[in-house]
């Protein structure tokens, strides 16, 4: 299974943080050991790679923290993930070494690492640091054999072992190493195979729901052509009508509003079929603040016929980086969604602000806040909202397809959305987008992809 950047990085915190733990468990085992018994004879030079270990994840740490580092790791993701492996298999080897190998139990250990080579590395990747760990460990047996280095031996022999009453203690001990090490062995395997197994779940989840968006997105467009060419004979036939009702004020005064519903309905039309096509949407600079206050005015007596008090916290944003009509587009759907949720009237809150979000741009993004004080999202049903043809709405004629289309405009333009909800109290939808002078996350993703030779399937 191939990983994209995105998830790269991801594994890579993740190895990261598995070794902070290994580190730990590492010099707490040898400072046992050393203190509590008479099992290792030297514990410096273990110490000595513990505090390596120690050094060197937190040389990772540095590099995944600030932007032009993960940027730089991003672009090389691999290649480090594939450095720390062969760092972790040569400080097992030194671990070993200084403690007694091959009677050290823990040898055990080198399958983790080819574990996590077989998750990460594609390939032929795995089996070579396989070969790897085996050249190691056998290197260090056959230099010991030739006397050509000094032997760390545990302090007891499996000669004294046999029936020395003396080195029962000793014998014990080690017996509860090799339990330890082989129960810890399972476990972390399992651990392991557990983490793959819902990580498999969660990608296979994520392309049913794209094929799911797919098919939508085919289902639109040819919704969007069947309704183009009626679009058109309407359209005609107002401006005829207009021609006939001169001279009265109140006709003339509504024609424009009904040409101006049916430009609407051709523009969503037409960008429904852009949508839909293999190029995608076009996208430029949008200007989030003005594309609010257009929205607000589409509404026109809507909110107080329907008891709603608009409440506006406009801040003054950088330009987001988006198909500018398909913004309007979205955020007019939540707001719709917001009377709706608010049958007896209610408080619309409209807010944008300038927010930090890694996973969409390193560079920052901008925000759009649609909030209502209506009735809210059950939490059972908050994470299905986006799906398609769910709905909550069924009896007053929701078709469950403007919230999983909202979405789906937003990830053609690198950007999320996000809800928050309380039964009783309201929800809140909150559009992010890239700023138009950064790059979304999905297309650095893209350029990564291109510098490595494009998408491989």
């Amino acid at each position: 299974m191939r990983l994209t950047a995105n998830n790269l990085e991801e594994r890579a915190r993740w190895l990261i943080a598995i070794r902070w733990i290994a580190c730990l468990s590492v010099l707490v085992v040898i400072w046992v050991l050393s203190s509590r018994s008479s099992l290792i004879s030297d514990p410096r030079p273990l110490f000595a790679v513990a505090i390596a270990m120690v050094a060197y994840n937190l040389l990772f740490e540095t590099i995944y923290r600030g932007r032009k580092r993960v940027r730089e790791a991003r672009r090389n993701g691999r290649l480090l993930i594939v450095f720390q492996i062969n760092l972790d298999l040569i400080s097992l080897t030194l671990l070993l070494y200084f403690a007694g190998l091959p009677l050290n139990p823990f040898i055990l250990y080198y399958v983790f690492h080819i574990i996590i080579a077989s998750i990460l590395l594609p390939g032929w990747v795995p089996y070579s640091l396989a070969l790897l760990a085996t050249c190691l460990v056998g290197s260090i047996l056959f230099l010991q054999e030739y006397h050509i280095i000094p032997v760390y031996p545990l302090t007891f022999s499996w000669l004294v072992i046999q029936r020395s009453h003396a080195a029962s203690g000793v014998y014990s001990l080690y017996t509860w190493g090799v339990m330890i090490a082989l129960a810890s062995t399972l476990g972390i395997t399992v651990y392991f195979t557990t983490t793959i197994s819902r990580y498999l779940e969660k990608v296979h989840t994520q392309i049913r729901q794209q094929q799911k968006m797919l098919g939508i997105g085919q289902l639109v467009a040819g919704f969007a052509h069947q309704v183009s060419n009626p679009l058109d004979g309407l359209q005609n036939g107002l401006r005829q009508i207009g021609q006939g009702i001169r001279g009265n004020p109140s006709l003339e005064a509504t024609l424009p509003k009904m040409m101006a519903a049916l430009e609407r309905i051709e523009k969503v039309a037409r960008r429904l079929q852009e949508f839909a096509r293999p190029q995608g949407l076009e996208l430029q600079e949008c200007d989030l603040l003005g594309t609010v206050q257009a929205t607000i005015q589409l509404f026109g007596k809507t909110l107080s016929e329907r008891r709603v008090t608009l409440e506006k916290d406009l801040m003054q944003v950088p330009p987001a980086w988006g198909d500018p009509y398909s913004v309007e587009e979205i955020i007019f759907n939540l707001c719709k969604n917001a009377l709706d949720a608010m049958p007896l009237g209610g408080q619309l809150l409209l807010r944008t602000f300038s927010v930090e979000r890694s996973e969409v741009s390193p560079d920052g993004c901008v925000a759009v806040e649609v909030k209502d004080s209506g009735e809210g999202i059950p939490p059972d049903r908050l994470e299905r909202v986006f799906e398609p043809f769910f709905t909550t709405k069924s009896q007053s004629g929701g078709t469950g397809l403007g919230l999983s289309l909202c979405r789906m405009l937003l990830s053609e333009m690198g950007g999320q959305i996000e809800v928050e909800s309380t039964p009783g109290k309201g929800s809140t939808f909150r559009v992010i987008l890239a700023k138009a002078g950064g790059r979304s996350r999905s297309e650095v993703i893209r350029i990564t992809e291109l510098a490595d030779g494009g998408p491989k399937g």
